[in-house]
């Protein structure tokens, strides 16, 4: 079997091909890249699918594994994608329930089969695949205050200072949202589109949703008082917030939104575009190296 394995070098506070290669050993017939900047692991996994290769790992964080998932977008019949957790955040990793330390997700890796699991698609004016959360409003807004410097002097504790940081300017979104065939208007502060079930470091936004289930978890966040806000905030924070009636939860096929003014979102951590947008569950594309 092929393995491609595609490295964020700053990741793991710089990682060298080197120590992944001796840590890959397992993996038999082996092919170590580097990713350099933004771009590279979706263009090395792009090329990775049309050299043939088998499987194809992406050695990052959130945003890498982003990447290498875009890049397979073409191969998704063909190519069985895995992770090894290396950077800040590690949601999806964290989601997975992979292990943390590279050598120990090796020898997952190497154990472990593929598992049929569902891949989001949004689109707007472009489009991206989404593996793990997309999220617009509040969300995006924090991870505009993150920078790789902070994410190493703070750790998975970047993104809660960051958000600290974002409470100032926190705005409401008049939003027009069909979900399936459901339509809605409220005002909102946040819009949560979960195929996995953490975010920001290790949140459990959506602690019900599944990978495999031919659904995405919807979160509207809607424009609360303060003191209602104080409440909800705790509760999201231990994973005991999807039956509040402060928020409102739904499990889609698709949704569609709309909003004044335009809200802006992220995918899988990253700034991906703003409204309108539209949100589509393609079921069990991706052949994921994964728990049950």
């Amino acid at each position: 079997m092929k393995t491609v394995v595609i490295v964020n070098s700053n990741a793991g506070g710089g990682t060298s091909r080197e120590e992944v290669e001796a840590a890959c050993a397992c993996m038999g017939d082996l092919s170590v890249v580097m990713s350099e900047a933004p771009g590279d692991a979706e263009r090395l996994a792009r090329e990775a699918v049309e050299e043939g290769a088998d499987r194809v790992f992406a050695a990052g964080g959130d945003g890498t594994v982003n990447e290498v998932l875009n890049g397979l977008a073409d191969g998704f019949d063909r190519v069985e994608m895995g992770i090894l957790p290396m950077g800040t955040g590690n949601d999806l990793a964290r989601c997975l329930g992979l292990p943390p330390q590279l050598l120990d997700a090796v020898t997952f890796a190497c154990d472990q089969p593929s598992l049929p699991t569902d891949v989001v698609h949004v689109h707007g004016e472009t489009s991206r695949f989404v593996l793990n959360v997309s999220a617009g409003g509040f969300g995006p807004m924090v991870g505009e205050k993150l920078t790789s410097e902070s994410k190493t002097f703070w750790g998975p504790l970047a993104y809660m200072k960051s958000a600290v940081e974002s409470l100032a300017e926190i705005e409401a979104f008049r939003c027009r949202v069909v979900a399936d065939e459901e339509p809605m208007e409220a005002s909102l502060l946040n819009v949560v589109v979960a195929n996995g079930t953490h975010v920001a470091g290790g949140i459990p936004i959506a602690p019900s949703a599944k990978l495999d289930d031919g659904y995405f978890d919807v979160l509207l966040f809607p424009d609360v008082a303060l003191p209602d806000l104080a409440v909800l905030v705790p509760m999201v924070l231990a994973g005991v917030h999807e039956e509040s009636e402060r928020l409102i939860r739904r499990r889609c096929r698709s949704l569609r939104i709309e909003s004044d003014p335009q809200m802006m979102f992220n995918v899988d951590g990253e700034i991906f575009g703003g409204t309108p947008l539209a949100f589509d569950i393609l079921p069990r594309v991706l052949r994921l190296v994964r728990r049950p």
